[in-house]
């Protein structure tokens, strides 16, 4: 499973970040 998360912050403003997960989350 790709995660895509975006965080305030990096040098746009924005922080794109991309986790591996093979774990699922209840709230998947």
């Amino acid at each position: 499973m790709l995660r895509l998360s975006i965080e305030t912050g990096g040098c746009s403003g924005f922080q794109y970040v991309f986790l591996l997960d093979d774990k699922k989350n209840p709230d998947d």
